[in-house]
C-alpha cells in the first residue's frame, strides 16, 4: 500500500447504508391540524360560555328589576286605589260650612239619573 492509498481510505471510509424504522416524532414537531381544531373548539366554547353568562346576567337583572320596581309600584298603587275606593264608597263632608257632602259614587249616579229623568218629563 502506498501512502496515497492509505490517506484515501482514511478520508473516505466506506459508508454502510442500512434501512432503519422512521424516527418517532420529535418534541419540536408541531401537529398543526390538531392545534387548529383545539383552537377552533376553544373559541366556540368560550363564545358559548360568554353568551350563557350574559343571558344569566340579564335574566337575573330583569328578575331583580321586577322585584324592586314593578312589585313596589303595584303595592303603592294598590294602597292608593284602596284609599280612592274608600273615599268613593263613603259619605262625608267636603266643606261643612258650604254644605257640600261626599256621596258614594253609585248613589251620586243614581241621583243624577233621577234628576235628569224628572227634567226630561
Amino acid at each position: 500500500m502506498s501512502e496515497t492509498e492509505h490517506v484515501e481510505t482514511q478520508v473516505a471510509p466506506e459508508v454502510h447504508v442500512t434501512h432503519q424504522a422512521p424516527l418517532p416524532a420529535q418534541a419540536d414537531d408541531l401537529n398543526t391540524p390538531v392545534i387548529a381544531v383545539v383552537g377552533f373548539v376553544s373559541a366556540i366554547l368560550t363564545f358559548a360560555i360568554v353568551m350563557g353568562l350574559q343571558a344569566g346576567y340579564h335574566q337575573f337583572a330583569n328578575a331583580l328589576r321586577t322585584e324592586k320596581v314593578i312589585t313596589t309600584q303595584t303595592d303603592q298603587s294598590a294602597a292608593v286605589i284602596a284609599a280612592q275606593k274608600a273615599t268613593m264608597n263613603s259619605y262625608g263632608w267636603v266643606d261643612k260650612q258650604a254644605g257640600k257632602v261626599s256621596l258614594p259614587i253609585d248613589r251620586a249616579m243614581q241621583l243624577v239619573v233621577n234628576e235628569y229623568s224628572t227634567k226630561a218629563k
